[in-house]
């Protein structure tokens, strides 16, 4: 997450939880909060037994700089017809 932290000019992170890759075990959610000098940016990291460890890096919006931040959250959604 000090990935994160480094890029912006006034530090800020919304940070959620969930379970992204379907294995039952959340991984955490950093998206870029107020203050966030380029375009809304999530990072997923899962932890390893001893680290969080950065799996996944998205854009939320891409080619638009949102420059106050992005709410990370994750949501189980099923098709029924």
């Amino acid at each position: 997450m000090t990935t994160l932290l480094r890029k912006m000019k006034k530090p800020g992170v919304e940070v959620g939880s969930g379970d992204v890759d379907g294995d039952g075990v959340d991984e955490v959610l950093a998206g870029s909060g107020p203050g966030a000098a380029y375009a809304p940016e999530i990072n997923v990291y899962a932890y390893d037994g001893s680290n969080f460890v950065l799996v996944d890096t998205f854009f939320a919006y891409p080619g638009q700089d949102l420059s106050h931040g992005v709410k990370a959250t994750i949501g189980a959604f099923q098709w029924v017809d």
